[in-house]
């Protein structure tokens, strides 16, 4: 299973800077129990800046931390702020340069 997103305005050393990759606390549970159930790869890809990135969290990597309400500064609705984890940027490897 992948989660895939689009970034442009910013590559990893961008995330890093910014503490990591935010990804939704729903999405990252739901993800890795529904992995965990089917017994498949949980991956992000990533096209940012760099290019397109990949990284697998079926483990949790270190680094991993919780944030709290946060997420898209013009909400479309209420969802758009809720609880969010930061991945490390490290996690990600280039597989196609930009």
């Amino acid at each position: 299973m992948a989660e895939v997103k689009h970034r442009p305005q910013w590559g990893l050393e961008s995330f890093d800077r910014a503490g990591g990759y935010m990804l939704s606390l729903h999405k990252w549970v739901w993800a890795r129990a529904y992995c965990g159930e089917a017994g498949c790869a949980f991956l992000i890809l990533l096209k940012c800046a760099d290019g397109l990135c990949w990284a697998n969290f079926t483990e949790r990597p270190s680094g991993v931390r919780a944030g709290f309400f946060n997420g898209n500064n013009l909400p479309r609705d209420d969802d758009d702020k809720e609880p969010v984890l930061y991945l490390p940027a490290s996690s990600f490897r280039v597989l196609i340069p930009a």
